[in-house]
């Protein structure tokens, strides 16, 4: 899609019924990053395992929608879902991030 070159007829028609057609070119140049529709909004809480000071972290990957073709979404920092995490105390806080691309290369964190 970006980058391509597509081309648009106008036609302009005067009061007298004359007409005038011209063809103009026109690039896609797509620069819209993607969007992330369903990121935790909440605190995602930790239930320690039965004599352990560790638990099992989970979480819904997010999804992200662009204008154009989603190419990936991507976990690029944190603890995978699913993983076994120690529990400490005072509580830390885990930072999860994604990187969503489409096929023009706009990402969004």
């Amino acid at each position: 899609m970006s980058g391509q070159t597509v081309i648009v007829t106008i036609t302009v028609t005067d009061v007298n019924g004359n007409v005038t057609l011209c063809e103009v070119p026109v690039t896609i140049d797509d620069i819209v990053a993607p969007e992330f529709v369903n990121c935790p909004t909440t605190v995602v809480m930790i239930g320690n395992d039965p004599d352990k000071c560790s638990g099992k972290l989970n979480w819904s990957i997010p999804v992200a929608t662009d204008n154009c073709d989603l190419e990936s979404i991507i976990q690029t920092g944190g603890p995978a879902s699913g993983s076994i995490v120690e529990i400490t105390c005072p509580p830390t806080s885990q930072t999860i991030t994604y990187t969503a691309t489409d096929a023009s290369g706009n990402q969004s964190i």
